[in-house]
């Protein structure tokens, strides 16, 4: 089952949150995408310094955890009755178009949290993000695993300003610029706070 928790970002917040990881766990840090199964691209939090490539997509491994687990070949087409969540990693896998010798990360067995890092619009809006575990089962992941992934979750949600509970400003927020698509609650990190404060607007 997927958990995750949605959240406003600024780039400095990016930062803020992959030093936080860096200091708790083991981490390495790849582009959630079709890699070579002898050379996959995981790099250091120390690698990163100058700040994230543009991937929207992130996969931030736990190496105390466990290694990256691929999907070799694809996935069987879904067969009716089966869980919906068989049918994502099919279209992930047509998506993504693996070549001979790569894989994609198997979210259902690898020790990774799944980031989907907010951007901006064409107006200049920050559009969420949200970050989590993309399994079916984190506890078939391991225990530990599915704990880290609820403390990494639990300091977004200490760490950033609730702006939206259920798709509406919580009862005595501030008036803040922030439209939402849906129904989830939305957290802002302080450089997405500061930003908001400052006038600028984020929507989902």
């Amino acid at each position: 089952m997927v958990a995750a928790v949605h959240f406003f970002a600024t780039e400095s917040d990016d930062r803020l949150l992959l030093e936080h990881l860096a200091a708790t766990a083991d981490v390495r840090v790849f582009p959630w995408c079709a890699m070579p199964l002898d050379a996959p691209l995981l790099l250091t939090p120390a690698e990163l310094a100058e700040g994230l490539p543009e991937w929207r997509y992130v996969g931030i491994l736990n190496g105390g955890l466990g290694t990256v687990e691929f999907i070799t070949d694809r996935p069987r087409a879904l067969r009716p009755g089966e869980p919906g969540w068989r049918a994502l990693d099919t279209l992930r896998w047509d998506e993504l178009q693996p070549r001979p010798n790569e894989g994609i990360v198997d979210r259902h067995r690898t020790a990774a949290l799944f980031w989907e890092r907010s951007s901006r619009t064409s107006d200049g809006r920050i559009h969420s993000g949200n970050i989590g575990s993309q399994a079916e089962s984190m506890a078939k992941v391991s225990h530990d695993y599915r704990r880290w992934v609820q403390r990494v979750m639990a300091w977004v949600r200490r760490t950033g300003t609730l702006v939206l509970r259920e798709g509406r400003p919580p009862e005595g927020g501030e008036e803040l610029d922030v439209r939402a698509t849906f129904l989830n609650s939305i957290f802002a990190l302080p450089g997405a706070m500061e930003f908001l404060r400052d006038g600028g607007g984020c929507g989902t």
